[in-house]
């Protein structure tokens, strides 16, 4: 799908570079990280488990009323990069 959409991207604009998976997990990160949201749920989120593997197993959903909120906020950003807007008024 990303392969997809950056060969889209470069039909207008040949230069633009090349992203994958992880770019976009990090972009997530730094983007919620920056927004002063907990790092437990930005790593929960991430699917980063917990040292200890036991715990994690029985803790899929730790945090999951926090992360629902953190995730729409993030949807928000998102659909408002989608259309030319800035987010920093929502991250704020």
């Amino acid at each position: 799908m990303i392969d997809t959409v950056v060969e889209r991207i470069r039909e207008e604009h040949p230069d633009f570079r090349a992203f994958g998976v992880h770019d976009l997990r990090r972009t997530f990160s730094t983007g919620l990280n920056r927004a002063k949201f907990d790092d437990r749920w930005i790593e929960m989120s991430l699917a980063h488990a917990p040292r200890n593997r036991i715990a994690a197993v029985y803790n899929v959903n730790r945090y999951l009323a926090e992360r629902k909120i953190m995730l729409q906020c993030w949807a928000d950003v998102l659909d408002a990069w989608v259309r030319g807007e800035s987010a920093k008024d929502l991250i704020a």
